[in-house]
This record gives C-alpha cells, structure tokens and sequence, in this order.
C-alpha cells in the first residue's frame, strides 16, 4: 500500500491506495512524495495508476533486504517479496483475519485490528487459538464490551460448522482463491482426502494449475500446518456441500463464474445455495443440464409472459460446460409457461 495526502475521490477520502508490489513501483515510477494519478478500481478499491510529477525532495523507493518488522532477511518468489518469519506480526494479523474473513469461516465482528490485538496482548499466533478464546480475555482488550465480546465469541462458535470449501479456503493456500477452493472440496470431500493428494490429482481440476498444485502439496507438507490442522479440527467439522438432490438440475453443482451480468458472484451463489435446493427453482431453469438457451432465444418469449429477464450465465456440473440460466422477475403464474416455451427451443436445437 501507498499513504497519500488525503484527497477527495468520488465522494470519498482516500488515504491509501494499491501498489501490488515493488515491480509495479519501478513500473509507474513511484517516489516518496511525488504526485501520482489515482483511480478507485471498480468503484471500490484505490489504485496508483502513474506519476504525476516528481518534486523536489522527491525519494526513490528502495527495494527491502530485511523485513521491517522483525529483521529477518527477505527472499523473492516471482514478482513478490516475502518474510520467511511465519510469527512475524503483519504475516500473523493477516492470516488470522483471512481465515476470519467473510468469504471464508465469516466470523462476524473480527477485524484486523481484533487480530491486532490479540497478537499484541494474547500472543495469538494461530487461528486455532480463537476457539479457545473466553469472554475475559475479550473483556481486556480495547473496545470490547460484554456484547460485542458475546456476539465475537457466538460467530466464532457458529463457525465451527463452516463449509468444506470455506474452511479451505481459510487456510490460506497460496494460489487458491473461493473458485478454487470449491473445486477442490467437491473434487475430494475432506480435508484428509485433499491432504494426501498428489500433484497429478490436482491438476487434473480446471481451476489448479502446476503453480497451485505445487502450493497445495507444499503447504501440506510444512511442519506448522500438519500442527496446525489437527488442532483446527478438533473444534470444526467442515460441513460437504451436496449436489441438487430435486429439479431439473437433480445431482449436479453449480458454481458461478468470475463474472455476472446481473448479479455479484456471491448473490448468484446465495441465490444457488438457497434455491436450488427448493423444487420451486424448476420455475426458474429455463433448460436441462447439457442444453444451452442464450438470453437471446429466450427474449422474443417475455412479452407475452409479462416478464423481465435477468441473465446469468454458468458453469454447470461436472462436465464443466457453460450454460445460460435465465432467471426471470416473475408475475408467478407465467413462468412455467414461459420455461416450458425455452424448453422448446432447447428441444428443437438439439434435434
């Protein structure tokens, strides 16, 4: 990250914003107390896009040797610059509020500067620790009253029932994100499973490359998590998603792409987790797995339905075909005409 001069920027301040790493300084030429053109990245996330001007005073960015934070020497891995220090302080409070965080065992109310604190005064260096974690060691630390240290404690207690693909998610693998992670636990059901996977098991999955693959194995590998996993596991019992046991889509999964035109990714997959599981979602799967319906064929049939169509597009069971859902905002009573009608189309298309 790059500390700013606060500046106003579409209705917000900002006061930091993104430098992914030291190869992306050298590239838009970054220097202590130059100007520099920012932009917020999809509206949302701070970003130097280039330099401005260079001043008077303006200072190079010189490349690390030694972590700041604790002094050991650094290395390179790629365009990255990491520290080899697993118990120094930013890697600890990043990994505690990565597994905290929402797209994986969501612990409402735990932030990074929760993490902070209990790594300065509890000495936490493991997620694990957070299990063990009393309503008086909350009650110590800055901010924490009797409520908000009951409502941290029950997300913690919730969590223990996260989803396999949350949970390894959590663990914070290099290289496996929420896709991948999903993939991963469909494709092996357990954590024991995926932990005595082998390279070539790996990367047969569309999502895990060599690079990935190799982390995978890697990380399982490493003294600290064949401890650390264990110790997680006797408080969580990652829960596996089922496949659709009703409907059109009946012992299959579905998982969102990366982009929607209508929706979040997390909206699309709420909307997944919560519907497809209900008979009633047949009103809205305009097709059979294996077809493809685009939204054009399906447009010319609104208007007699009196209904407005929301496009989604994705990726469909094991096959890993892309296929066209169309969801529709419904007068109720003329969806299944209307998915009987694209059922037709599909029909005469596969003929």
């Amino acid at each position: 990250l790059a500390d700013l001069e606060p500046v106003e920027l579409a209705g917000v301040t900002v006061r930091k914003a993104t430098l992914n790493n030291f190869g992306d300084i050298v590239r838009k030429d970054v220097k202590k107390g130059s100007k520099v053109l920012i932009r917020r990245s999809n509206e949302v996330i701070p970003e130097i896009l280039g330099t401005v001007e260079h001043v008077p005073g303006s200072i190079d960015v010189k490349k690390p040797d030694v972590c700041p934070f604790c002094g050991a020497p650094l290395f390179e891995n790629g365009a990255n610059i990491f520290c080899p220090n697993t118990d120094c302080r930013p890697r600890v409070v990043a990994k505690l509020a990565h597994f905290a965080g929402k797209d994986a065992m969501d612990i409402e109310g735990f932030s990074e500067k929760t993490a902070e604190m209990l790594y300065d005064k509890l000495a936490f260096r493991n997620a694990s620790q957070l299990y063990g974690l009393t309503k008086e060691q909350l009650l110590d630390l800055e901010g924490f009253k009797d409520k908000k240290a009951g409502n941290l404690l029950s997300a913690i207690a919730k969590s223990r029932n996260a989803t396999l693909d949350r949970f390894i998610y959590a663990l914070g693998i290099e290289g496996v994100g929420k896709v991948a992670a999903a993939d991963l636990a469909r494709a092996f059901g357990s954590v024991e499973n995926l932990k005595n996977a082998g390279r070539e098991s790996l990367t047969a999955l569309d999502n895990i490359g060599d690079v990935t693959a190799e982390a995978i194995v890697g990380w399982f590998a490493q003294k600290a998590n064949l401890e650390e996993l264990p110790a997680l596991l006797l408080y969580i019992v990652p829960v596996t998603k089922k496949a659709v046991q009703s409907g059109i889509f009946a012992g299959q999964f579905v998982v969102p792409p990366r982009t929607l035109s209508a929706y979040k990714r997390s909206e699309a997959q709420k909307l997944i987790d919560v519907r497809m599981t209900d008979k009633g979602l047949q009103r809205f799967a305009a097709h059979p797995a294996g077809g493809t319906v685009g939204q054009d064929d399906a447009r010319p049939l609104l208007q007699p339905f009196q209904l407005v169509i929301v496009s989604v597009v994705f990726r469909i069971g094991h096959g890993g075909s892309v296929e066209h859902i169309v969801f529709v905002r419904p007068s109720v009573e003329h969806v299944d005409k209307f998915a009987h009608s694209v059922h037709d189309i599909y029909r005469k298309k596969s003929q």
